[in-house]
């Protein structure tokens, strides 16, 4: 799983998300990529909180 951070502006008011490794593809420089990632799809989904 990757952590992402979604909104907020440096780190205030930011929601944290867990997105399986699998769904990443690598582009350019080999950067990950998120293929099909919105804004709107990426605060919709479940906070993340550290156990």
């Amino acid at each position: 799983m990757a952590i992402v951070s979604v909104g907020g502006f440096l780190g205030i008011g930011n929601k944290r998300g867990a997105i399986p490794w699998s769904e990443f593809r690598f582009g350019k420089d080999n950067r990950p990529e998120l293929p099909g990632a919105c804004k709107d799809s990426l605060q919709a989904m479940p906070a993340f909180t550290y156990g």
